[in-house]
C-alpha cells in the first residue's frame, strides 16, 4: 500500500500539558534567569533566558518552525543561500513559524540556518520517504539520507513513536502490530533528529482505497 507525505504539524501540544501540569501539581519554579539579548534600538534587552533552541523544516510544504529562542529577538532564516527571513522577531514564547514557498524550495540536500538571540543552528535537510504501509502486518516502511534518530509516528492519542536509527541510504522498517490497527484512515509522522535536536519532518498517510 502507498502512502502520500504531508506537512508536519509545527504546534504541539505537549509543552502546554507539561506546563499546565506544573501550575496543577503547584509545582514552584526557580528564580527566572535573564539573558542579554540585542535590541533594534542598537542596545540589549534583559529578557527570559531560553531553552536549548531547536528548529525543524518540512521539505515537502516549505515550513520552517522552532521553539526555545530568546522571546522576541530578531530573527534571521537562511536557507540554500537565500534569505528567507531577515527582518522579523521570534514570539513571546520563543517560538517562530515561517512557510517559505514563495521564496525558496527547502529541498532535501540543502541547508538552512537560523540565528536569533545569539544562537545560531545549521541543519542539513534530509530526504524523508514512506514507500509502502502493510496493513495487514502493521509496518510501515520508508527510506532516509540523512543521519540522526528517526521517529515514525502515527496521529493517535496514546501512540508512541517508534525510534529506530536507520543506516544512510538503508530502508528501514517500523513495527506497529502491537501497538495500532493500520487502516486505510491511519496517517503519521516521520521525524529524523539531528544531535543538536533539530529535525526534518513530513506527515504520511495511508492512500485511500
Amino acid at each position: 500500500m502507498s502512502a502520500t507525505s504531508h506537512p508536519t504539524h509545527p504546534a504541539g501540544v505537549r509543552a502546554c500539558l507539561a506546563a499546565l501540569a506544573a501550575v496543577l501539581l503547584g509545582v514552584v519554579s526557580a528564580p527566572t534567569a535573564l539573558a542579554a539579548v540585542a535590541n533594534r534600538d542598537g542596545g540589549t534587552d534583559d529578557v527570559p533566558a531560553s531553552d536549548p533552541p531547536v528548529f525543524h523544516v518540512n521539505p515537502i510544504m516549505d515550513y520552517v518552525w522552532g521553539t526555545g529562542w530568546a522571546p522576541e529577538a530578531s530573527l534571521f532564516i537562511r536557507a540554500d543561500g537565500v534569505n528567507v527571513a531577515d527582518d522579523a522577531l521570534t514570539g513571546p514564547d520563543g517560538s517562530f513559524w515561517f512557510d517559505v514557498s514563495e521564496v525558496t524550495d527547502l529541498a532535501p540536500g540543502g541547508t538552512v540556518v537560523v540565528r536569533a538571540g545569539g544562537d545560531t543552528k545549521t541543519l542539513d535537510v534530509a530526504a524523508l520517504t514512506v514507500t509502502d504501509v502493510d496493513l495487514d502486518a502493521d509496518i510501515v516502511a520508508g527510506s532516509t539520507t540523512g543521519e540522526g534518530d528517526l521517529t515514525v509516528g502515527i496521529w493517535a492519542v496514546g501512540v508512541a513513536g517508534e525510534e529506530i536509527r536507520p543506516a544512510v541510504g538503508e530502508t528501514w522498517t517500523a513495527d506497529f502490530r502491537d501497538v495500532w490497527n493500520i487502516g486505510h484512515t491511519t496517517s503519521g509522522y516521520l521525524a529524523l533528529t539531528d544531535p543538536d535536536g533539530d529535525s526534518t519532518r513530513l506527515d504520511w498517510e495511508v492512500a485511500p482505497t
